[in-house]
């Protein structure tokens, strides 16, 4: 077991207890400032999209396999599960997802909801949404 080194212990006039500060050496880097991690499994992808949330239109702003943000008139609350539907680009059919929405933020059009979906869908069912998106 290596020698351990006592730190000696400083008194505050505040009455709290500390440890000295730590002394920097010249040989040591400062480590950069790291920006905000990214903590999404999924690549999200920008889009504006039109959609129908519950039968409101809404605009489909990014979309990624695990979830979609979409702008609303009105708001929902967190834990709402939502009908997502999307005309496929090219056809009358309608690609059809169920969401959860998990953040809901106010905004100068409406209502931002992050929801995620119930169900992850393939990279090819967002592949022909973002199709859709040019097709507009």
């Amino acid at each position: 077991m290596p020698h351990l080194q006592k730190k000696k212990i400083q008194g505050q006039k505040s009455g709290v207890w500390a440890l000295p500060p730590k002394t920097a050496q010249a040989s040591e880097p400062t480590p950069p400032l790291s920006p905000r991690l990214e903590r999404r499994a999924f690549v999200r992808h920008f889009c504006d999209i039109g959609a129908l949330v519950d039968s409101w239109p809404a605009q489909i702003e990014n979309i990624s396999r695990g979830g979609v943000k979409v702008v609303i008139g009105r708001r929902f609350e967190v834990g709402t599960i939502l009908k997502l539907e999307v005309s496929a680009a090219g056809t009358e059919s309608s690609l059809v997802f169920l969401a959860q929405v998990v953040r809901a933020s106010p905004e100068p059009s409406g209502w931002g909801l992050g929801c995620a979906f119930l169900q992850e869908i393939s990279e090819e069912e967002i592949q022909g949404l973002l199709m859709k998106d040019v097709d507009q």
